[in-house]
């Protein structure tokens, strides 16, 4: 598990890409969900998948280090990942 460079403010609202090209080679991404095990320093907001990248919106709800766990899959196999964002005081 590793930490999203970025760090998210409370009550502020960005995107978070997680790249699993590699990992797919040259197979599509057919799914994906994604979570957070807390439930309570963001909300999740839309999920999208494109050549590889694994991409979330998320928004700040309370300071603190969010687990967000990616769960993925292509026609043949299934994976997950998790990372940490860092929520911060906002302005």
């Amino acid at each position: 598990m590793s930490a999203f460079s970025r760090t998210l403010k409370v009550g502020n609202i960005d995107s978070f890409t997680l790249d699993v090209s590699t990992w797919a080679e040259s197979e599509t991404i057919t799914s994906l969900t994604v979570t957070e095990a807390d439930g309570s320093l963001v909300t999740i907001g839309a999920s999208t998948f494109s050549s590889g990248n694994l991409t979330v919106l998320l928004t700040g709800v309370a300071v603190g280090e969010a687990s967000i766990h990616f769960e993925y899959t292509t026609l043949t196999r299934r994976d997950c990942y998790k990372s940490i964002v860092i929520v911060i005081a906002g302005c």
